[in-house]
């Protein structure tokens, strides 16, 4: 009975565009995806050691098409700009809290463990323990929104591009191609996201949405395009140093898929209630998933329940198994929100 009336649909959720909250769930089951085939299915496939098989070229390509979920959802916070309140902050921890509480609360339990103190102190001082690189870089990123978003409001065109010129010459030029310590090697920084998140705002400010139509199709093909270049360079060089073991997020093709993705998707406008109202719950699935424990349990079940199947069969049982996990993620998180708004709430009064 609690979780019907946990997730009983709210009609505040008729107001927001529809698109991006769409896209919140679409990037979300691609990082899941991608989780359950690097760390699940098909572990080497980034390992230049393996020798390339049918199943690490499908994955290699496939993961691919699902590498713009991170740099996608940055940029929606980046279009619609992060508002910094203190109350946001809270909800933003309590949201980890829970998640990293009950991860830990299942390892306990389903995998036999006695209860650590360490273990737990790492769910209570989410932040800088959880194991979480995603959380740790939006937590600077919500940080520092304040100075970004006044940042943004003040640079004319001309003095945006040229902010964005020398990051991309700091994220790509200096950080992914040549490694540079002092800049962003990998694209799991919050130096990624500071850059993303200003390609959204300046995406929202200077893109002409006209003729729509022929915008997505630009879009869509550039996506398309700049997944399959990078996939083949990954193929045919896969034991070289810019080879497919530079699956990151400030690779330029991956880059140039992320933005094309994005902004091809938001040039639809519609509102579906019901999508707002499920979006709310995205990152839960990311929290669940990639638990620094809860991995542990669910990743080797994945690899062994289907290592001996087909090919065929191991790619679509990761779909299906995916989009079951997130829609069990999303539907399991209306109970966390129907909960943790009261506890905000006493804390801030």
């Amino acid at each position: 009975m609690y979780f019907m009336k946990a997730i009983q649909f709210n009609p505040k959720y008729n107001i927001r565009e529809s698109a991006a909250e769409l896209l919140r769930i679409i990037c979300m089951f691609m990082i899941v995806m991608h989780h359950f085939l690097v760390h699940g299915l098909f572990p080497e496939t980034f390992d230049p050691a393996v020798p390339l098989t049918a199943a690490k070229i499908t994955s290699i390509v496939l993961n691919g098409f699902l590498s713009v979920g991170v740099n996608c959802f940055v940029l929606i916070s980046g279009y619609y700009s992060i508002r910094f309140k203190w109350k946001g902050l809270l909800n933003l921890y309590f949201t980890c809290f829970f998640y990293g509480l009950l991860g830990y609360c299942v390892y306990i339990i389903v995998g036999h463990h006695p209860i650590g103190g360490g273990l737990l102190w790492n769910s209570v001082f989410i932040f800088s323990h959880s194991g979480w690189w995603f959380i740790n870089c939006y937590l600077i990123l919500f940080l520092m929104s304040p100075l970004l978003n006044a940042g943004m409001e003040h640079l004319d065109k001309k003095q945006y591009k040229l902010v964005l010129c020398l990051l991309t010459i700091a994220n790509v030029y200096f950080g992914y191609i040549w490694k540079t310590d002092s800049f962003n090697t990998t694209g799991y920084t919050a130096a990624q996201f500071v850059y993303i998140y200003l390609i959204g705002g300046y995406i929202r400010r200077y893109m002409k949405w006209n003729e729509k139509a022929r915008i997505r199709r630009y879009s869509v093909g550039i996506y398309i395009l700049s997944v399959l270049v990078w996939g083949g360079l990954a193929i045919l060089n896969y034991h070289y140093p810019f080879g497919y073991v530079d699956y990151v997020y400030n690779n330029p093709f991956i880059l140039i898929a992320s933005i094309a993705f994005f902004i091809g998707f938001m040039t639809f406008k519609f509102k579906t209630p019901f999508v707002n109202w499920l979006a709310m719950g995205c990152i839960a699935a990311y929290l669940l998933q990639d638990h620094p424990l809860l991995r542990q349990l669910l990743y080797p079940q994945i690899y062994f329940a289907l290592e001996n199947k087909s090919l065929e069969m191991q790619i679509s049982s990761v779909v299906v198994v995916s989009i079951f996990f997130l829609c069990v993620a999303l539907l399991f998180d209306k109970i966390r929100q129907s909960i943790q708004p009261k506890i905000v709430s006493l804390i801030t009064g």
